[in-house]
């Protein structure tokens, strides 16, 4: 009996060891049942917004789509505001969501949180981002695939108290390779 006990705890802790790296980053390729490389016909409950062809976008040869769905309503216990899909050359690239309540801080508590969270799953080999006026914070996990970027900001970190919007908690999934073409088509 003793002998099951320590072979499923075996077995519990090297699963935990395993998920603890960025190669599970990498097999994932995406969001749930967005993967990177999809065209937006093999993708559920998502549509282009209005303003798509807008000169960011049609700039860099992106199509933005914006999810529709019902399903994906917290990331942990977070509330997802807005989810957003990135396509170049008609394959997905980027997922993008907005964490928070809309008109209220993405407390520092709650995206410490969410860096532990990942930090967890992915492991400690997350690099800082690079100190900007408006980002807070920024925490990069760059697999060899697939990187994720937690971003808490602050845009409006120079206007008077009243006159400001709410920090903002901005998470980011992108495939490298492509991302990386669509950049170079910019040249």
């Amino acid at each position: 009996m003793k002998f099951r006990y320590i072979i499923i705890l075996l077995l519990f802790s090297s699963a935990y060891c395993v998920a603890q790296d960025l190669s599970f980053l990498d097999e994932n390729n995406g969001y749930k049942e967005y993967k990177f490389g999809k065209s937006p016909n093999e993708l559920i409950n998502i549509e282009k917004p209005d303003d798509w062809n807008d000169e960011f976008y049609t700039s860099q040869n992106i199509v933005p789509y914006n999810y529709n769905g019902s399903n994906i309503n917290t990331f942990l216990n977070s509330p997802v505001y807005n989810v957003d899909f990135w396509f170049f050359k008609d394959k997905l690239f980027g997922i993008g969501f907005t964490l928070g309540v809309l008109r209220e801080d993405f407390s520092l508590r709650e995206f410490g949180e969410l860096k532990n969270y990942l930090t967890e799953i992915f492991g400690t080999e997350y690099h800082l981002g690079k100190s900007k006026p408006g980002i807070v914070k920024c925490y990069i996990w760059k697999g060899k695939k697939v990187t994720l970027e937690i971003t808490l900001s602050d845009f409006d970190y120079d206007l008077p108290e009243e006159e400001r919007r709410p920090t903002v908690c901005y998470m980011y999934m992108y495939e490298n390779e492509l991302n990386t073409e669509m950049k170079k088509s910019q040249f």
